[in-house]
């Protein structure tokens, strides 16, 4: 994996807009998506209307999780 990528890229479908981290491999302008949601059903019609930054599949992994540590490294 230490070869793959992930692009952060703005989406759009009708009036709603959000951003998300795509596989580099489907990262392509004017490309439509569709989103896995968390019931694992699909939210088909998102255009990739603009493609930023690139960071290494390695490191989205290994960051996904640090949100479980805000609150051990927040608390006084």
């Amino acid at each position: 994996m230490s070869d793959q990528f992930h692009r952060h890229c703005l989406l759009q479908k009708g009036d709603l807009r959000q951003t998300a981290w795509i596989p580099e491999i489907f990262a392509k302008k004017n490309k439509y998506l569709s989103l896995k949601q968390k019931d694992d059903s699909w939210d088909d019609g998102w255009k990739i209307i603009e493609i930023g930054t690139r960071q290494s599949s390695k490191y989205m992994l290994e960051r996904s999780q640090d949100y479980k540590l805000t609150r051990k490294a927040s608390d006084v």
